[in-house]
């Protein structure tokens, strides 16, 4: 009886051990990344493989045990292999996703499609729950140092901590180092005494699991704030990228050049301009201000500004994508439709210019609106963007205060009317109800200044249907993201309110795209340091007659706008004028929201200015808990390998050499004389020619075995402690 309930007892205590490394790991990257996985699908795994192999490693003996895990890893890869590989690379993708926003180098093409397409990481992480289960039920019933449960686990966690904006969830966190503790606390324990060690850890469970619970209430993961050597530790990092060099052969040239293989594509981090190609508006969720700088702007005027990067085009399953160099035959389109017409044609004597610096290399050139020519090298996709073939990171931009474009020939006119106002079927009618007014209104009166005037009037109502937060969720599961907006959230940043606007002006026959870049307030003769947090995304519209027109339905973007306008704007700053025609508003229904009271001359965000000292220091401490785990673990380990290797390695007379000086190392710790008999046996193995047999080896092992039971024995607590952990003495079975 008394065996069979020691027996529950190791499985129950190993299955905890094992339910509680498992779940932390596993959820710390689900939560930091917000990894696509089914959550409830993921705690069952774990729930289930502690279990089994708790109970699988105390029934059976090891051979038949890791043999039926074995049959059923093959089962499983025979059967499961090609949604293993899918779940895989959507788990790497999506980790690699915010390394790549976080330090911009470059992601391999499979794994950015997977990130791109959002593929589900269930299967992967449900794999690598039943992986660290094995190790960890494994480790605690047959009394293995924990080095194995620290390697196979803490990467799971630490890769979370080195990005600012992937805080794991508080409790598996809290979780995972809470178990990995009370594993090395009760390491001692179980090596001397196997059950007292398993019970001792089930006593421990109560005050540790109230202990998780009550510092994941004082410390919600809101609440982290990040030390200033970690806050630097991301442009180290990519500075330090951008210097490394391969060999790559240009395509263009046939030469061999020496190039980055870290260079961004974009400066931004943020997910609504990382690409240049696609936006996936399903992976956008709450943001966290960072202060990152990415570049710095001279002007010689005040003024808020929209630093142009990019624009797209269509718009399906959640998703902004750009048009190919098929859509674009018989477009008509060139770079004029993205520059200013010449000072000669405007009457201008001189012109405004933007002097930029970037602090990382960017395939785009980020540049003001109407800019009078290309920058240095610049070539024009199309109307999307202008490219940065030779990355300069330095260059300068003349532009004017015009709202007209240099290019409005009719064959470009008609392809934007036809390309920018398309929707999927399904959008538009939902859409119809907003803008059946704004329409109709068009089909009767076609002229600029009404376009304008109910562009304006969708951009005010989609401004006023939500409060601007940067803590909105994602969309959920299954939902189109601008109907979801509109309909059901009462917060959105950017990125949403540009969406839903571009959506409801398609929807009412106004040609508009969604955009991408900063915007930030420069002051005159002054440079202006833009962060990460200035990335922006806002609207254009297309006027007949005056080419692309900049709509902002951001609320914080167009308070900011109208507070920051210079008193003396450019008299060549013009709005399309008809005095027979009345300015109207679009006839759409009125929002469903109460009236926001809240200033939003500024984003709101989370209020960091009053710093607890107590908070700052939590991300600290767990960095210095696992840091001593893993050099405790890492010390043992160096030290019983480099034992082990010269006493069970090599001739007997070389591990005899071995085993004696380790006795002497023994002998001073307790300030004893090794015994005569084994000193003249160590000099007959190593001045002699005579080979010690396997009996007199075993002897000095006896001894040595004895010597380090003894000293254990006899000494404190705490010289028992630098014994164990400092020089990896660890009681042992007589031989």
């Amino acid at each position: 009886m008394i065996a069979e309930k020691e027996s529950f007892c190791a499985a129950v205590s190993a299955a905890i051990f094992a339910f509680g490394i498992s779940f932390g790991a596993i959820f710390c990257p689900v939560t930091a990344f917000g990894l696509q996985a089914d959550s409830w699908a993921l705690l069952l795994v774990c729930i289930a493989a502690s279990i089994a192999f708790a109970v699988l490693f105390r029934v059976f003996r090891p051979v038949y045990s890791f043999g039926a895990v074995l049959l059923a890893a093959l089962a499983f890869a025979w059967f499961c292999h090609d949604a293993f590989l899918e779940s895989a690379l959507g788990l790497l993708g999506g980790i690699f996703e915010n390394y790549v926003a976080a330090f911009h180098f470059s992601m391999p093409q499979v794994l950015a499609e997977a990130a791109e397409t959002g593929a589900d990481a269930t299967t992967a992480l449900g794999v690598l729950a039943a992986i660290l289960a094995l190790i960890t039920a494994w480790t605690v019933l047959s009394r293995c140092s924990v080095f194995g449960v620290v390697l196979a686990s803490a990467p799971c966690l630490i890769i979370c901590l080195v990005i600012l904006q992937t805080e794991p969830g508080t409790l598996p966190m809290l979780t995972l180092t809470g178990t990995l503790t009370l594993l090395v606390l009760t390491q001692k324990l179980r090596f001397d005494t196997t059950q007292s060690g398993h019970r001792l850890a089930l006593y421990l469970l109560v005050p540790v699991a109230v202990l998780i619970a009550g510092l994941a209430l004082v410390f919600p993961r809101d609440s982290y704030v990040r030390s200033d050597w970690s806050k630097s530790l991301s442009p180290l990092v990519s500075e330090t990228a951008e210097k490394l060099t391969v060999f790559r052969k240009n395509a263009a040239t046939g030469q061999v050049e020496f190039v980055s293989p870290f260079t961004p594509s974009t400066l931004g981090r943020w997910p609504w301009d990382s690409s240049v190609t696609s936006v996936n508006l399903k992976r956008v969720g709450p943001q966290r201000k960072t202060g990152r700088h990415v570049m710095q702007v001279y002007s010689d005027f005040s003024a808020a500004c929209h630093l142009r990067a990019d624009s797209m085009a269509v718009y399906e399953d959640s998703r902004w994508t750009a048009l190919t160099d098929e859509d674009y035959e018989n477009s008509g389109v060139c770079a004029g439709v993205l520059l200013s017409p010449d000072m000669q044609t405007l009457g201008l004597d001189t012109a405004n210019e933007l002097q930029i610096r970037t602090d990382m290399k960017s395939s785009i050139f980020y540049v003001p609106y109407r800019p009078l020519e290309l920058p240095t090298g610049g070539e024009a996709v199309f109307d999307a963007y202008i490219k940065n073939p030779s990355q300069l990171t330095e260059y300068s931009v003349p532009y004017a205060f015009v709202e007209e474009t240099a290019d409005r020939n009719a064959q470009y006119e008609a392809f934007v009317h036809e390309t920018y106002t398309q929707l999927p079927d399904e959008i538009r009618a939902e859409l119809e109800p907003y803008v059946s007014g704004a329409r109709t209104s068009l089909q009767t009166n076609t002229d600029a200044l009404l376009t304008q005037k109910l562009a304006q009037g969708i951009a005010q109502y989609v401004s006023n249907s939500a409060a601007y937060s940067l803590d909105t969720p994602r969309v959920p599961e299954g939902e189109d993201f601008a109907l979801w907006f509109l309909r059901e959230s009462d917060t959105g940043y950017c990125v949403h309110f540009a969406t839903a606007t571009v959506l409801l002006l398609r929807a009412a026959d106004i040609p508009a795209r969604y955009v991408t870049g900063y915007y930030f307030k420069t002051a005159a003769g002054q440079w202006a340091d833009v962060t990460e947090d200035d990335a922006h995304a806002w609207v254009e519209y297309y006027l007949d007659g005056y080419g692309w027109q900049v709509l902002d339905p951001t609320p914080a973007a167009q308070e900011d706008t109208a507070s920051s306008e210079p008193d003396e704007t450019p008299e060549q700053t013009q709005v399309p004028e008809n005095p027979d025609t009345q300015p109207a508003a679009p006839n759409e229904p009125e929002p469903d929201v109460p009236e926001q009271t809240t200033d939003k001359s500024e984003p709101a965000q989370p209020d960091t200015a009053q710093e607890n000292p107590a908070e700052k220091t939590v991300l600290g401490a767990i960095w210095a808990v696992l840091f001593v785990l893993l050099a405790l673990c890492a010390w043992q380990l160096l030290l019983l390998s480099l034992r082990r290797a010269a006493m069970g390695t090599g001739s007997n007379n070389k591990r005899a050499v071995a085993y004696w000086r380790h006795i002497e190392f023994l002998c001073k710790l307790d300030r004893s004389e090794p015994p005569l008999a084994l000193r003249e046996l160590a000099l007959k193995a190593r001045f002699s020619q005579h080979k010690l047999e396997s009996d007199e080896i075993g002897v000095l092992a006896a001894f040595s075995d004895a010597k380090t039971n003894e000293l254990l024995e006899k000494s404190g607590r705490l010289r028992r402690v630098f014994l164990r952990l400092g020089l990896a003495l660890h009681p042992v079975k007589c031989r």
